[in-house]
């Protein structure tokens, strides 16, 4: 081994290979062979293992602070300034739980162990939950939107879209109550004119 080669004390001036006049290797040669062994596996380790730990931990007090404060502002005041920048430092909160887990991992261990994994499961579920929840919310966002600018549509475009004649859509709302005197009307126009709800004249369109 190479810490044994060196086992020599560089003190005295003696080596591995000098022996005294009876042919006895120096006591203090073996003496030191543990201790020179020992730092040597010791600063190798330590150079190899990198202490990322100064790093990660004020990383993740940092952006994790900076994520709740950018969050709110766009839950409470608008998205547009604060958006990009939260997501942007959001990915740098996740790099830094990563760095933070890797150098942490025997004590997170004992977390999933207790009763961290039940919390750790809550909060889990709580965040897919609230991730669904907005989905939804979206989706009949989206669904209002497209009603919304159907009812800014002309009879005469609706005609085309349903594929009748204008005269015979025509026809077909008054013949339900609902009297068109310019084709070129909006169905939001026509509600507000005959005072009836755009629903029911949608109803009477794509019947």
């Amino acid at each position: 081994m190479r810490c044994l080669s060196k086992a020599g004390n560089t003190q005295t001036g003696t080596s591995r290979e000098e022996v005294n006049g009876d042919g006895i290797v120096n006591i203090q040669d073996l003496v030191l062979i543990p201790m020179r062994c020992k730092n040597h596996y010791e600063t190798g380790a330590s150079m190899k293992k990198l202490n990322i730990r100064p790093f990660s931990t004020p990383l993740i007090i940092g952006a994790g602070i900076f994520s709740a404060l950018t969050g709110l502002l766009m839950f409470f005041v608008s998205e547009d300034p604060f958006k990009f920048a939260h997501e942007l430092v959001g990915i740098g909160f996740s790099v830094a739980i990563v760095l933070h887990i890797s150098t942490n991992w025997r004590p997170f261990k004992r977390y999933f162990k207790q009763r961290g994994v039940a919390i750790i499961t809550l909060a889990w579920v709580v965040g897919i939950s609230l991730v669904t929840t907005s989905a939804l919310l979206n989706r009949g966002e989206s669904d209002r939107l497209v009603v919304e600018q159907i009812e800014r549509t002309s009879i005469f475009t609706l005609s085309q879209v349903v594929g009748m004649s204008e005269n015979a859509l025509v026809i077909q709302l008054a013949n339900d109550g609902f009297v068109v005197d310019d084709p070129e009307i909006t169905v939001e126009e026509l509600a507000e004119h005959l005072e009836v709800d755009t629903d029911d004249i949608l109803l009477s369109v794509f019947r």
